[in-house]
């Protein structure tokens, strides 16, 4: 990022891939969140921002759904 950038940056947000990077998720996890609403950002500078509580929850809230009790019944 440069500086340009930086002079507009929120205070304590971070950029898609800064999240994916920090969360261990592939970046369009977090975009894919940010475009169906289910995570809340800020566009400035056509870039989306993001906060790290809010990443955070967001990836707790999905990761029920991906490990529900009847996706996994059939394993061991």
């Amino acid at each position: 990022m440069g500086f340009f950038i930086n002079q507009f940056r929120p205070r304590f947000h971070l950029t898609v891939k800064e999240a994916a990077n920090r969360f261990g998720v592939r970046p369009d996890v977090i975009a894919r969140g940010i475009r169906l609403g289910k995570l809340r950002s800020k566009r400035i500078m056509h870039h989306s921002w993001v906060t790290p509580l809010a990443v955070a929850a967001y990836l707790d809230r999905e990761s029920r759904y991906q490990h529900a009790p009847w996706n996994t019944a059939g394993r061991s």
